[in-house]
């Protein structure tokens, strides 16, 4: 019995290549199709300089002490230069922002990446009128509850600051040269304002790079509000270092230990709401202390304030 299997026909051969071809055919075509629908769509959604431009007018016309504008999403940074002049800040997620020194906030949206909902279920904000269209951009006006406005940022505080370079027992003080404490000679051995991209906002936040026993910050006279918002995250190079540990950031008022927070070795800000119920109304002394096992590449900021 023959059992070797027969050579395919010349015809069965041509009509595999034809279907192949066939196939393949269908596949770029139909990829072809989605892109064109898709980039019809967004060019659809494009807010050219015009809208972002009329949207900055009418904002500026209704503008009041206490104002602050949202610019969404966080990578428009046309949106970003037509507000330039007014206080602002380029951010995906405003809802998770707590605005310092802001009585009405202004969310500036294009490609339709602001989620109001999120943003109201906070019951930080009460929604003022429509939102406002100029083409593809939108105006949303909100007005912050008068219990949930931050009412001091720490940052505004940092060239009043004492600072120190923590070595066992000892503290060196880090020197106000410009607004940075400079802790060495080092570029990123200092505690002042930095600029950084973290979750998808670009913020301005205090740059405590820990070093030898830690770094120690002192706010001598402060007045405390009911809650204490903290958000920390290490620099998104810093957590390509597979060998990085975790930053502690300790909070004292009047000398003894209010909380230790821990920033994990990972992209992305953590953030907590402490309450300072405890503590009597009136002034009090706030240090913050950055700590890590091992302080190479740790590239720290955090933000606190009082609401």
């Amino acid at each position: 019995m023959n059992t070797q299997q027969q050579p395919a026909s010349p015809v069965a051969a041509r009509r595999k290549r034809s279907l192949a071809v066939l196939l393949v055919l269908l596949g770029s075509l139909s990829l072809l199709a989605w892109s064109g629908i898709h980039y019809r769509r967004l060019v659809t959604q494009v807010v050219p300089v015009s809208d972002w431009s009329a949207a900055a007018a009418y904002v500026k016309g209704a503008w009041q002490e206490g104002d602050f504008v949202a610019v969404v999403p966080f990578w428009d940074f046309l949106g970003d230069a037509a507000f330039k002049g007014m206080r602002r800040m380029l951010v995906q997620h405003p809802e998770l922002e707590g605005f310092p020194n802001v009585s009405r906030l202004w969310v500036a949206e294009g490609y339709g990446r602001f989620d109001v909902a999120k943003l109201l279920a906070t019951d930080r904000y009460r929604q003022v009128g429509e939102p406002r269209r100029f083409g593809n951009a939108t105006v949303w006006q909100f007005e912050v509850l008068a219990t949930r406005r931050v009412k001091l940022d720490f940052l505004d505080l940092l060239d009043k600051a004492e600072v120190f370079e923590l070595r066992g027992p000892d503290r060196s003080p880090c020197p106000l040269r410009g607004h940075r404490h400079a802790c060495s000679g080092e570029d990123w051995n200092y505690v002042g304002p930095t600029k950084k991209l973290i979750d998808l906002a670009i913020r301005e936040m205090i740059w405590a790079h820990p070093s030898r026993d830690g770094i120690l910050i002192r706010f001598k006279d402060v007045e405390l509000g009911d809650r204490l918002l903290v958000g920390a995250a290490l620099c998104y190079y810093a957590t390509g270092y597979k060998d990085g540990t975790p930053v502690e950031l300790s909070v004292y008022v009047d000398g003894g230990l209010f909380t230790r927070l821990v920033v994990p070795n990972e992209p992305g800000m953590k953030r907590w709401t402490l309450d300072l119920g405890r503590f009597a109304r009136g002034r009090h002394q706030v240090e913050f202390k950055t700590y890590s096992v091992n302080p190479g590449r740790r590239h720290f900021v955090f933000e606190a304030m009082t609401e």
